[in-house]
């Protein structure tokens, strides 16, 4: 009696090769059926990347099966396809790890674009197989919780704004580049505390909200917008030139919120900065503009030639800085 081996990935891991003995031609009929009707996408390439074999399953990842390598990499999301070029390569080259998994984007007949999870294995001395047998599976639904998962640590969910542990990381990044300065600006609401008593805190999330748009709407291309927490805004002014820009972005935030006052403080890097010595020195900034009144804007001493404290309110220039110290 004939005997028909058919070589099935599947199982949770597509590494997984389930091997059918099909004994009689009624097994083998189940064995193709097993892998036509799977959920994972088994596709057999020759040599020259060539589609000769492509079981039905996801019928949404594909259009009919593509008979050339050309329009097989054209279907992968650009830049995925170094990715893909380099698992096949390997696989081709014998210097693949087996089960190794490779993930790209592919473009759906449909329109948008699927996140697919594939693993390649040289077959092509197995006469049943002949090729390099790929299978893949649709992990785009784990994707997006996997997506959801990191954009929710890193953001605050009421305004959406990077959260304290993000922009603490940003500000590090800032400092390491040492190729331009920054600054940092702390932002407080003025009299929020009585919103929330009198209003509730329903309306002191909404006027939260709205001032985070309005911080997003008023900042510069490539500076950053945080919420520390309460009512309580961080801004990473990137790529400053002196105090006196840092100070001209505050001002303009403060106009920004219209009907809401605020108080900022402002620390522009020093040479020798690092994050906890640029936020201590911007929250303490802060404290200064407090303690001269509400709506204003301090900035720390920069450290560099013809700079010093300095205050003012949004809506006033602020004093020249003053000879450098001697």
């Amino acid at each position: 009696m004939e005997r028909v081996q058919v070589d099935v990935v599947g199982g949770t891991d597509p590494s997984n090769v389930v091997v059918l003995n099909a004994a009689t031609e009624h097994e083998a009929r189940r064995a193709k059926a097993i892998v036509e009707g799977c959920q994972e996408i088994f596709t057999i390439l020759d040599a020259d990347l060539n589609v000769t074999y492509r079981n039905p399953a996801a019928p949404e990842l594909h259009a009919p099966p593509p008979q050339s390598s050309a329009v097989l990499f054209e279907r992968v999301h650009p830049d995925d396809r170094a990715v893909v070029a380099a698992a096949m390569r390997g696989v081709l080259a014998g210097s693949a790890v087996r089960g190794a998994l490779f993930g790209y984007r592919v473009e759906c007949p449909s329109g948008g674009w699927r996140f697919v999870e594939s693993v390649a294995d040289d077959l092509r001395d197995d006469p049943d197989v002949a090729g390099i047998l790929v299978a893949s599976r649709d992990i785009t639904e784990r994707q997006r919780l996997a997506d959801d998962a990191i954009y929710r640590a890193l953001h605050d969910p009421l305004t959406d704004l990077y959260n304290r542990g993000a922009i603490l990381d940003q500000i590090e990044r800032a400092l390491a580049r040492r190729t331009q300065r920054i600054a940092v600006m702390y932002l407080d609401l003025d009299h929020f505390k009585v919103i929330n008593d009198t209003r509730g805190h329903a309306a002191g999330d909404a006027v939260l909200q709205d001032v985070a748009t309005r911080l997003v709407d008023t900042v510069r291309t490539g500076d950053s917008v945080a919420r520390m927490g309460g009512d309580e805004f961080v801004i990473l002014c990137d790529q400053v030139d002196n105090d006196r820009q840092a100070v001209d972005i505050a001002r303009r935030c403060l106009k920004g919120l219209r009907d809401c006052s605020a108080t900022a403080g402002i620390a522009v890097q020093q040479p020798r900065d690092a994050v906890d010595s640029i936020v201590r020195r911007a929250d303490q900034a802060l404290y200064h503009a407090k303690r001269q009144g509400r709506g204003t804007i301090h900035c720390a001493a920069s450290g560099s030639a013809g700079s010093g404290s300095r205050s003012g309110s949004a809506g006033e220039p602020l004093p020249e800085p003053g000879p450098a110290a001697g």
